[in-house]
């Protein structure tokens, strides 16, 4: 209150102006402030320094002394430092100087034998570095840039570490099962070309997801790098758009929850069955899922057989020694005899073992094309196997 009397009445104003005129130097305003804090409570002081000299928010167009009341001015810094000495080298000169007097009954001359000194002393050995403040801002400032870059280029450095992980082992390895896939489909596609079924061949057709075009971009872009994204990554990678996919691609793998859309290479194609037919001297082209409708019993199963065999292929590698063997319940039900003895020859060149479990009508159709036949005949409550075909009476 009586800070803000002194303000209102101009009294801070004019000692300001006095100050400014006969003083015109921060640094004695302010050991002035000092002593009138060892016996001012430091609070009002600072307050009152606030007022006298209004904070200034703009450099633009100001004297280098004007400058020293900016925001975070000389001046401010030397108020800061000064006040807060200042109340500390007499014991009045603070309230909890005071406070401590009655307290812990510290009487004035022993506060000025045993203490005084010693805050006078920091004072004014603090009182050097004072001057060295636009040095230490500048050399802060110099460190922080320092320091920014630093950070900048460690977090340049994470990137990149992170980019040759992604690039190295990620896309490496998915790029690599897809190939490995292709190759197996191609494999399986050149035998189904020279097997007919009935009029019908049948064909593998992988397509690739629209929404891994990123991926799959990436990749074409790698076979100008012998297809290694480890020598991509050596390059001078001056790709802009190749750069732009490789951090669009992670970006958007990073943020997928279900880690099993991106890292099951499966996932990256829509697949299908092309169905050539022959009609005479014209041969009819469709995809398997949109001729449901129109098959025939035969029609529908045959490709599903074929499907199996695929499947049974992936499971038993043909570089693989295993027993590979299969089972297949209900066997071809709705098969001609003709497609049947294709089916059968087709599991027998790809060196499956097969155990076929067929209703008694089936059998006749499909023992002939079998090493061995064992029957199971129902007496009763037992079921009986015979090694054999029995024909019940």
């Amino acid at each position: 209150m009586a800070v803000t009397t002194l303000q209102i009445a101009g009294i801070l104003d004019q000692m300001s102006t006095f100050l400014n005129d006969k003083i015109h130097n921060v640094y004695l305003i302010n050991m002035i402030i000092v002593f009138l804090s060892s016996v001012i409570d430091n609070v009002p002081l600072v307050a009152a320094a606030i007022g006298m000299y209004p904070l200034i928010h703009t450099s633009g167009t100001l004297s280098p002394y004007l400058m020293n009341f900016t925001t975070d001015g000389t001046f401010w810094e030397l108020l800061a430092y000064c006040a807060g000495i200042g109340g500390s080298i007499l014991i009045i000169g603070s309230a909890a100087g005071v406070v401590v007097m009655g307290m812990e009954r510290i009487n004035f001359m022993w506060y000025m034998k045993h203490i005084t000194w010693i805050a006078l002393l920091g004072y004014l050995v603090g009182k050097r570095g004072i001057g060295y403040i636009p040095w230490y801002r500048e050399e802060y400032r110099n460190l922080a840039h320092v320091k920014v870059e630093e950070a900048q280029q460690k977090l340049q450095e994470q990137a990149g570490r992170l980019e040759s992980a992604f690039m190295n082992d990620f896309v490496a390895e998915i790029d690599e099962n897809v190939r490995e896939a292709k190759r197996e489909m191609d494999a399986i596609n050149r035998e189904l070309r020279h097997m007919p079924f009935g009029n019908d061949t049948y064909k593998f057709v992988m397509k690739e997801k629209p929404d891994r075009a990123l991926f799959f971009r990436i990749c074409r872009r790698l076979e100008k790098y012998m297809s290694s994204p480890q020598v991509y990554m050596n390059s001078a990678r001056d790709d802009e758009e190749m750069e732009n996919d490789i951090q669009e691609f992670m970006s958007i793998i990073l943020a997928e929850e279900d880690e099993w859309e991106y890292t099951d290479y499966r996932r990256y194609f829509s697949y299908d069955m092309e169905i050539s037919s022959r009609q005479g001297q014209t041969e009819i082209t469709a995809e398997l899922s949109k001729k449901q409708g129109s098959a025939s019993n035969g029609e529908k199963q045959t490709p599903y057989f074929i499907i199996l065999a695929a499947s049974l292929l992936q499971c038993y590698p043909a570089n693989t020694c295993c027993a590979r063997l299969a089972f297949i319940d209900e066997a071809f039900s709705a098969l001609s005899r003709e497609r049947i003895e294709q089916m059968v020859r087709y599991f027998e060149e790809n060196h499956f073992q097969v155990f076929y479990a067929a209703p008694p009508e089936k059998i006749n159709s499909i023992g002939q094309f079998i090493d061995s036949t064992v029957s199971l005949i129902v007496t009763g409550r037992y079921t009986n196997a015979v090694e054999g075909l029995v024909k019940q009476a």
